[in-house]
């Protein structure tokens, strides 16, 4: 039944989440001059299961896709946190050329479903309404446990090139240094009270290089996601200047993934020099 409801999935619709502005440059942690758009589309996964996946594709002023074999990041949600929640980080993406598949978990526990980041990249690849807009080249990384779950897949499937932990570390059966010589980063937060400083970069110290740490002043470890909830933050720490941070933060993000994903030695080289805002170290 799940393969016959994958092949006569409709068209997709799209939701347009961010307008084009040729205006914008991209630059220090800014967004690119692509708009953003958004869909959700089901796939099959491990024969019987289905997996859902957010979209978010590059678009130009008719609000359709319009980055033809994009690099793509697929994104793993934290734990407890629902997919849209990090739609902000999607549409910025987007905005500078990148095309996003974030796959749902069941109960929003991504340790529930490892496999779906693989699944939900082989199915957007194969797509036949949406495969033109998805490129080869891919980074798989996430948030929290979604970032546990990132370093698992890319362990097991050599498409994802690079890996990005946010507020994050590998789990402690994994050994990252499988995949010696693929680019990772570990990003975290310096007032992140679930994933400490000390803990990031324990985590990180197992990973071989090339790596980068940073570290950015003042971020939490919910500054991360949006509609945080007095809950979450009673447990975390505090963040002043939450979109400071963020630029600071997309920053190397940004310079990562265009040296990683796109080969830019523009970009590369800028990973050894000073970020505001974040200390980087290798």
């Amino acid at each position: 039944m799940l393969l016959l409801l994958v092949a006569c999935m409709a068209p997709p619709t799209f939701e347009l989440i961010l307008a084009p502005d040729e205006t914008r440059d991209g630059a220090v942690g800014g967004d690119g001059p692509w708009g953003a758009v958004a869909t959700e589309r089901w796939y099959q996964a491990r024969v019987t299961d289905g997996v859902r996946a957010l979209i978010v594709l590059p678009s130009d002023d008719s609000g359709l896709p319009a980055v033809v074999g994009a690099p793509t990041v697929v994104f793993v949600q934290g734990g407890l946190v629902g997919v849209d929640r990090y739609r902000w980080l999607y549409m910025h993406l987007a905005s500078r050329g990148y095309a996003v598949v974030a796959p749902h978990h069941t109960f929003n526990l991504a340790i529930l479903g490892i496999g779906n980041a693989v699944d939900a990249f082989a199915g957007a690849r194969s797509d036949p309404d949406l495969g033109q807009w998805i490129g080869d080249s891919a980074a798989v990384g996430g948030h929290s446990l979604g970032g546990v779950v990132a370093v698992k897949n890319w362990l097991v499937d050599d498409t994802f090139s690079a890996v990005m932990l946010l507020a994050s570390y590998p789990a402690a059966g994994d050994d990252p240094t499988e995949r010696a010589g693929a680019p990772v980063l570990s990003i975290a937060g310096t007032t992140d009270r679930k994933a400490p400083q000390a803990e990031v970069e324990a985590g990180f110290e197992r990973f071989a290089d090339p790596r980068y740490l940073a570290m950015v002043d003042d971020l939490n470890h919910y500054g991360w996601t949006d509609g945080a909830s007095e809950k979450e933050l009673s447990s975390d720490g505090e963040t002043v200047a939450l979109e400071a941070d963020r630029i600071a933060a997309l920053d190397v993000i940004d310079t990562f993934l265009d040296a990683s994903l796109l080969h830019d030695p523009a970009a590369s080289d800028r990973l050894e020099q000073p970020f505001d805002g974040v200390t980087v170290s290798r």
